[in-house]
């Protein structure tokens, strides 16, 4: 059943994904980069999870180079259906009268659309914060890969290493839907096994499940701070990732 409210499209994605994570798990990765590259022609962004075969004590670059090869030559082929595509998208990526550069909260509920709507609330310039908010993701996308390569230094198998991934490119991915965090369920319910302490396990269920509040957090005084009222599910994967940071790998 799809999801009322999840485009049919971002199903579709989801259920590429999952195939092709189970696939990584069990050890096929040419079958695993063969999907994820079919992925990717919905939206580019999965095309990052090619990394994952490098993410072992043996990188498989024949299988890494496949994948890539094969998304592009995919994608490549839009251009031989619908000609001119290619050239209208670049485009659209590069007029900053476009609105999806300021896309925020359930439109874009990343870490880079927090800081973003953050920013433009504070100073009212909706240029600067967009140029600042990027600026700003920088270090935080440095800081968030420094701190998941440190946790597969230890090895985690190849399931863990799919949630904790999964888990890191929801804090980095720059554009990424309130439906999105449908791709982190199993990523969170690993974290709440994980021996963590009930407040911090009650944390993360109350933030993943509330929708935006922002209605509420207006009728209490918070005026154009009620933003922060829209990003509980960013707040509840922040938590996810940071356990699995600790405690991956699992201890037998």
């Amino acid at each position: 059943m799809v999801p009322i409210g999840v485009p049919a499209a971002a199903t579709v994605e989801a259920v590429l994904l999952w195939t092709a994570f189970a696939l990584f798990a069990a050890g096929h990765d040419l079958a695993f980069v063969a999907v994820i590259a079919l992925a990717a022609q919905i939206k580019l962004q999965p095309a990052v999870f090619l990394v994952l075969v490098l993410l072992r004590p043996k990188p498989n670059w024949r299988a890494f180079a496949g994948g890539a090869a094969a998304a592009a030559l995919l994608f490549g082929l839009n251009e031989v259906v619908h000609p001119g595509m290619l050239a209208s998208m670049r485009d659209r990526l590069a007029d900053p009268s476009e609105g999806w550069p300021y896309e925020r909260g359930p439109n874009n509920c990343s870490v880079l659309g927090f800081i973003q709507h953050t920013l433009e609330t504070a100073w009212k310039d909706r240029w600067s914060a967009n140029l600042w908010s990027r600026r700003l993701f920088i270090p935080w996308a440095l800081f968030v890969a420094a701190m998941t390569g440190a946790a597969l230094r230890r090895k985690p198998s190849r399931s863990e290493t799919v949630l904790l991934v999964c888990a890191a490119y929801a804090l980095v991915a720059p554009r990424f839907k309130d439906y999105s965090y449908f791709l982190l369920i199993p990523s969170a319910i690993v974290a709440l096994e994980s021996g963590i302490p009930n407040g911090l396990r009650a944390a993360i269920v109350i933030l993943a499940f509330l929708n935006s509040t922002k209605a509420a957090a207006l009728g209490i005084g918070m005026g154009q701070w009620a933003l922060f009222a829209g990003y509980f599910k960013l707040y509840a994967a922040v938590l996810v990732w940071a356990v699995l940071v600790r405690r991956l790998p699992a201890k037998a």
